[in-house]
Parts: structure tokens; sequence; C-alpha cells
């Protein structure tokens, strides 16, 4: 899918479909040490809780960085088309945006050049 489209589409989908929240990573000692557990006694065995779903999206990670730079003005207007999407005015407020990081390359080894470098690949259009 392209970048663009993507982007337009995940918002919605979110706040309408929320996500399966992933249950929280164990190092491999832990994970032995609760199959242990349940194997010798399963009625004492610690269970992990079920998180619930997430519906806000709190990062987007942009990180193709030959082409990500150019994908930021998908995010102009994106929280606005989420005005028809039923609860979605609760979950993106000015306060609850989520952060764009955004990966990319310059050839300057100045910081003021690279800056000024990233900003013309950005704002050329």
């Amino acid at each position: 899918m392209d970048g663009r489209a993507f982007i337009r589409q995940v918002l919605p989908e979110a706040a309408e479909r929320p996500f399966t929240n992933v249950l929280p990573i164990m190092s491999s000692k832990e994970r032995a040490r609760l199959e242990r557990q349940r194997r010798l006694d399963p009625s004492t065995a610690t269970k992990i809780p079920e998180l619930p779903p997430k519906r806000r999206i709190d990062h987007f990670v942009m990180n193709l960085p030959a082409t990500a730079i150019e994908f930021l003005d998908a995010f102009n207007g994106a929280f606005q088309d989420l005005r028809s999407v039923a609860g979605a005015e609760a979950l993106y407020t000015p306060d609850t945006m989520p952060k764009v990081h955004c990966h990319c390359f310059t050839r300057e080894l100045e910081k003021e050049k690279a800056i000024e470098d990233i900003r013309e690949v950005r704002c050329s259009d």
C-alpha cells in the first residue's frame, strides 16, 4: 500500500476497530520459570493479564530513510478526517497527538547545514 494511503487509512481503522494489544515481552528465563510453574502445579500458575484493545496510536515510526521524509505531508489533515468516526474525538486531542519519528539521510556533516538540507528536501514541494 502507498505510504500516504496507509497513514490516512490507519487512523480511522484504529478508532473503529481497535488493535489487539500485545502481551508484555518476557525474558527467556521468566518464560521458562512460568512454564515450569505451569507443569508442576497448573492451579498456581501465574496468568499473564490480557491487555485492553488499543484504539489510539501513540507513535508513527517512518524508518525508510531514503523516502520517509517525502510522506510527511500525508499527516496534514489526517486527523480532520476522523471527525466522521464515532468516538475518535476522544482519542486524538491536541494533548494526545502521536509523535512522528522520521528517519532520513543527509550528506551534510555540520548540524546547521544538515538541518537546512533536510528542510530543503521537505519544503521543496
